[in-house]
């Protein structure tokens, strides 16, 4: 489409939209839309009806300026859209498709496509706002994970996931989304009407969808047949627009709304707090427990779920409510309550827990928002000495606490346990020919390295056996400023146990990140207890721990071949084959040197 001579710029509009008399048709053919008069203002949502054909994707397409109208004009803030410089116009909208568009590109790169000039800060916070980050973080490498052609490496809630971030990021005035959770499992469906109602918000939407359901709430709703605007029922019409009303009112004789009471509505939400689960756990650990202000979601999948409790903890500040199994729980509980009290390292305050069924919910003070950046000099300096202070405080204290043991033999046996999953699995009928090559080389690489296992004893040997994290990554790494410096504080125990403390020491991911820790602070601190440590030795049980660290995420993406998500569980496991090949020869210079 080319723009107009004397085409004006834009920079942000309100997102008014006005359709006068608009008709279009595709060359040849009869009117895909015919005579259609309606507006849509600013900050509203309307959602299009109508059977495949209708025409709501061609209206779309008018709005985006993919074609023009043939006849009648649409007006955005009282301006026809031809008017507009059309790179301009496409800024102010924001796509959210049934099929994301994903590149063969990074998960950072197809976050930004819309916002090249994105920072990383910004990036990350776009993927925290449509719960993506905590599964992009769980790659081996991270936001620089290549998602493969049009995203099939991710699956589809994963692949939605990211085309939210990315109108989170985007922040157009204008959100369209076409049918953007049809093709979704209900589970993952529900879970992402959620994060749409949160990118929506404050800007005008247009929401495309065959089911009624999907358009609850919506100011304006629009029923298309063949391509002309038709009368919806009344009884249609006289459901409430999203509000209060919606929620605490009810509806006198004649079908106008009629407001709850305040008090009466007051009351209650306090009920519909203190039936939300967490709530009812917060208020099982005594019966003095106050309500919280409310509840916010700061994640849920389906091993584990975490809510803050607004108001509910000292001095009216937030609790973070943690439901996980049960058998993690009591391993979490055990260093909650018995190990880092006895430590002289910050840690968060420990509410206490609850059992529900198969399930322990945990109650922890809110750590806050910093997560740790491993760039950051000082902060590196502070988690390395917070590290080094409780590897060696914890180390007589750990054998006398009910841990598990998450020494060497340990890893092997995640080897094994991940190594007999994959050729269990080898008969999945989803899986390609191809993927079974790749597998069958994951199988060998395991039985190279078993043979192979004494050297990473070597590299451990004389390495004291202390309170160990498992999965001590910046995710897992909160800080908080203070007068001084900073407070470190340590999150997610279930991984805990005692062991080596390799698997604390080896890069989160990736092979190039050997900068994350301030060795030198590090041994500086740890010396004082274990004289013997040198960086030499560090480096070694670095050297080790990577190897640890890839072969538990094997373990964990080998249970995705059993699941019609095979071919992110192959990608996955394709990596940690790779980065444990790259560093075996690295293993065995450095068990060399303990030889020696």
């Amino acid at each position: 489409m080319p723009d107009r001579p004397n085409a004006r710029s834009v920079v942000r509009t309100s997102g008014r939209l006005v359709f006068e008399h608009v008709s279009f048709a595709y060359t040849g053919c009869p009117d895909a839309l015919h005579d259609l008069s309606f507006a849509i203002e600013a900050g509203s949502r309307v959602g299009l009806e109508g059977r495949t054909g209708a025409g709501k994707t061609t209206l779309v397409s008018l709005v985006a300026r993919l074609y023009d109208p043939i006849a009648g004009r649409i007006l955005l803030d009282g301006v026809d859209l031809r008017d507009y410089q059309l790179a301009d116009l496409r800024c102010q909208i924001g796509f959210v498709l049934q099929e994301p568009v994903l590149f063969a590109a990074s998960i950072a790169e197809n976050i930004a496509y819309a916002r090249p000039d994105a920072g990383a800060d910004e990036i990350v916070a776009a993927a925290r706002a449509a719960c993506a980050h905590d599964f992009i973080d769980a790659l081996p490498d991270g936001y620089d994970t290549l998602v493969g052609e049009r995203g099939m490496r991710l699956s589809g809630g994963e692949r939605q996931r990211l085309s939210l971030a990315r109108a989170f990021l985007e922040d157009a005035p204008i959100l369209v989304l076409d049918e953007p959770t049809s093709a979704l499992d209900t589970g993952t469906e529900a879970a992402l009407i959620e994060i749409q109602q949160r990118v929506m918000a404050g800007r005008t939407c247009i929401i495309v969808a065959h089911r009624p359901q999907l358009l609850d709430g919506c100011d304006l709703r629009l029923q298309l047949e063949a391509g002309r605007l038709v009368p919806r029922p009344r009884t249609q019409a006289m459901i409430p627009a999203r509000g209060d009303t919606c929620h605490t009112g009810s509806f006198d004789a004649t079908g106008r709304s009629r407001p709850t009471p305040p008090a009466r509505a007051a009351a209650k939400r306090a009920t519909e707090r203190s039936a939300h689960p967490a709530v009812a756990a917060w208020c099982a650990l005594s019966e003095v427990h106050r309500l919280p202000a409310r509840v916010d979601v700061v994640h849920e999948s389906g091993k584990s779920a975490a809510y803050r409790l607004a108001g509910v903890g000292d001095g009216a500040s937030a609790v973070i409510a943690k439901r996980c199994f049960a058998a993690t729980g009591s391993v979490e509980r055990a260093v909650y309550e018995s190990v880092l009290p006895r430590l002289p390292v910050t840690a968060l305050r420990y509410y206490g827990a609850v059992a529900d069924g198969v399930h322990t919910w945990l109650f922890l003070e809110d750590a806050g928002a910093m997560q740790f950046a491993p760039t950051v000099a000082l902060q590196r300096s502070l988690v390395s000495a917070w590290l080094a202070t409780m590897h060696t405080s914890a180390e007589p204290l750990v054998a006398g606490v009910d841990l598990p043991n998450r020494g060497v033999h340990h890893t092997l046996d995640q080897l094994r346990a991940a190594r007999d999953r994959i050729a269990i699995n080898l008969g999945n009928p989803v899986l390609t020919r191809s993927d079974r090559e790749e597998l069958q080389s994951v199988i060998a690489a395991c039985d190279a390295l078993e043979r192979r296992w004494p050297e990473l004893e070597a590299c451990c040997r004389g390495a004291p056996v202390t309170l160990v994290h498992g999965d001590f990554r910046p995710k897992n790494v909160r800080l908080q400023p203070s007068v001084s410096s900073g407070r470190v504080y340590v999150l997610d125990w279930e991984t805990a146990g005692r062991g080596v403390p390799a698997v604390d020491l080896a890069p989160p991911k990736g092979l190039c990140l050997r900068n994350h820790l301030d060795l030198v602070t590090y041994v500086s601190i740890a010396r004082a207890r274990w004289p013997a440590l040198s960086i030499e030795s560090i480096d070694r049980l670095m050297t080790a721990g990577t190897i640890f660290r890839r072969l538990a995420a094997m373990d964990w993406a080998s249970l995705d071949l059993a699941s019609p998500h095979v071919a992110r569980g192959v990608a996955r496991l394709r990596i940690y084959r790779d980065e444990v090949v790259a560093t075996m020869p690295e293993v065995t210079r450095a068990a060399a040197r303990c030889e020696s």
